[in-house]
């Protein structure tokens, strides 16, 4: 077992583990299940952020089986996981979407997520993850939302990174792994 694979690997859901991201999957879900309720969304989203996904969450069933997936970075996590490595999946996501996710994927050994009082993003969700696993930790991100997570990393895993957050993170803390985006196929005519 290398050293790396002794420290928790913490994955971000949105734009890191799938190329989507799943509050946008949900309100699609929203006005395909419940049109009317699109007519909600300004009132629940009154009540906060977390609220707000929760009140989507409870309306709708999103096929997790379905969303984008990164492959590459799947075949990365199994390897890790078949070497012993913990992964924890950390996510703004609400939980249920979270959980859905983790028994689909069948990789997690822990999922921290957002709830009905808890939107878990930036500092809430670092937060959440040095409570569960400490400040040894490994984190795989994709935005500018997910810099003060890096900054206590031991190391990054970048997935899908803008240039300008990619050479943010690379300057202050160790590159563990990158996934870069993939590029569009080009059309020849």
């Amino acid at each position: 077992m290398t050293e790396a694979s002794t420290i928790p690997l913490v994955i971000d859901l949105d734009g890191t583990l799938t190329a989507t991201d799943t509050l946008v999957e949900s309100i699609i879900q929203l006005g395909k299940q419940h049109p009317l309720d699109l007519f909600k969304l300004p009132f629940w989203l009154l009540k906060g952020r977390a609220s707000f996904k929760a009140a989507i969450a409870f309306k709708i069933s999103l096929p997790v089986k379905n969303l984008p997936y990164r492959t590459e970075l799947i075949g990365y996590l199994r390897s890790e996981k078949q070497q012993g490595r913990q992964l924890i999946l950390a996510t703004a996501a609400h939980k249920s979407i979270a959980h859905a996710v983790a028994t689909h994927l069948d990789l997690f050994d822990d999922v921290l997520s957002s709830d009905e009082s808890r939107n878990l993003k930036g500092t809430t969700k670092l937060a959440a993850i040095q409570q569960t696993v400490g400040q040894n930790f490994v984190y795989a991100g994709d935005s500018q939302a997910d810099l003060p997570i890096w900054q206590a990393a031991q190391a990054a895993i970048l997935v899908n990174t803008s240039s300008r957050v990619g050479n943010a993170v690379r300057q202050s803390i160790p590159i563990e792994r990158e996934f870069p985006a993939v590029p569009p196929p080009i059309k020849v005519k």
